[in-house]
């Protein structure tokens, strides 16, 4: 997750921070295997899509932007739209 980065994975903030981890881990409510030590990579790419694109909807209507756009309709993320969703 560190070396995913942002905006999907995780900042440096998370490093060595094993309770950060595990809420963050947590919330994106994903099957876990092996007495809820391990994860599969399909599933967490999966959550962490689903929270992105949830936030990107919850910034999008508090900028006053449309959602009734999907979100395949926009421009592809450029640089500087990756940047802002780093907030």
């Amino acid at each position: 997750m560190l070396k995913l980065g942002r905006p999907l994975g995780w900042n440096e903030d998370f490093r060595g921070k094993f309770d950060m981890q595990d809420g963050f881990m947590e919330e994106l409510n994903i099957p876990t295997y092996c007495n809820f030590q391990d994860f599969q990579f399909y599933d967490v790419i999966e959550g962490l899509i689903k929270v992105y694109l949830v936030n990107h909807e919850v910034r999008k209507k508090a900028a006053g932007l449309s959602t009734d756009d999907s979100f395949h309709t926009d421009s592809s993320m450029g640089e500087e739209d990756m940047e802002q969703d780093d907030d």
